[in-house]
């Protein structure tokens, strides 16, 4: 399916066109910066906080949607957790149109920021959909505890989306990655174990999710305000 996208610095051109709209509405009389202000809080409040957190619901829904899948796995629990799916891609794509090469919530780290967690195919463009298929190999012929140090220790490049597009829609490795539902559910079926892996994974997407929209409303990298 692969429904990742490469972005840009969307948030810089949109500024940037609040600036030029502001800058046309001065009179020449000095006031073009000082008007600027207000509406680049109302554009924040209306349109990038409400997607930030329409992302961070999104993602919630699909960790409630999961864990029901997990608790009996059937093929209309599958259905509907692919369905959460593709609306949190859409969500998401959606969101990172106000993504910033400054400092934020999404870039709040200089070597791998959130961003990069939540979407590995995003910032270069690399498809990691062979990593992704070796860590679910690996894990579920490993002993290893599937705890939080476990899931903590994962690479950006293992996580995110992509890594819950191929658990949910391919049955991996038992049919080598077939498509069809009931061989997807059967996976699960056949390894208690995988939805243990799955549970994880998508528990550490909704909350780098929910950490990202709190990030704009309540405390960025724990300097005791929003990045609002």
């Amino acid at each position: 399916m692969r429904l990742s996208i490469a972005s840009g610095s969307g948030l810089l051109c949109w500024l940037s066109l609040l600036i030029v709209a502001g800058g046309c509405g001065d009179d020449g009389a000095g006031g073009g910066t000082d008007s600027l202000g207000p509406a680049l809080e109302s554009a924040v409040d209306s349109t990038i906080i409400p997607a930030m957190q329409a992302f961070a619901d999104s993602a919630t829904s699909l960790e409630q949607e999961t864990l029901e899948f997990c608790s009996s796995p059937s093929e209309s629990a599958l259905i509907a957790a692919q369905d959460r799916w593709l609306e949190l891609t859409r969500v998401w794509n959606e969101a990172t149109v106000y993504f910033m090469d400054t400092p934020n919530p999404l870039n709040d780290d200089i070597i791998t920021p959130s961003m990069f967690f939540i979407e590995s195919m995003r910032p270069r463009g690399v498809d990691y959909t062979s990593t992704v298929q070796e860590t679910i190999d690996a894990t579920l012929q490993s002993s290893d505890p599937l705890d939080e140090d476990f899931f903590s220790r994962l690479t950006f490049n293992r996580v995110g989306i992509l890594a819950l597009e191929v658990l949910l829609f391919e049955d991996f490795p038992r049919t080598a990655g077939s498509t069809e539902v009931s061989d997807v559910v059967e996976g699960y079926r056949s390894s208690p174990r995988k939805c243990a892996y799955l549970e994880g994974m998508v528990q550490l997407l909704a909350g780098r999710a929910r950490g990202v929209a709190a990030g704009w409303t309540e405390d960025f990298n724990g300097a005791g305000v929003p990045f609002r």
